[in-house]
């Protein structure tokens, strides 16, 4: 593996969590440096760190809060 590589894991949080949950995966890396790309789209989504996930969460709060609004009206 390309060192460039293991720097790219080491520095994204959620592909170094997916590859110490699922070793196994470091096969496919191994065999094609490039495969690194496709986990940290895994890794983003199993997390819930993509946009529309953070979106999704900031609206979840947002009507919590309205809620508790409503509440002590």
């Amino acid at each position: 593996m390309k060192e460039e590589t293991l720097k790219y894991i080491r520095t994204h949080k959620e592909l170094y969590d997916l590859l110490r949950e699922d070793s196994s995966l470091y096969e496919e890396i191994y065999k094609n440096n490039d495969y690194v790309y496709e986990l940290q789209k895994l890794a983003k989504e199993k997390y819930g760190t993509r946009f529309i996930d953070k979106i999704d969460n900031l609206s979840n709060k947002l009507n919590l809060l309205s809620s508790f609004l409503d509440i002590f009206k």
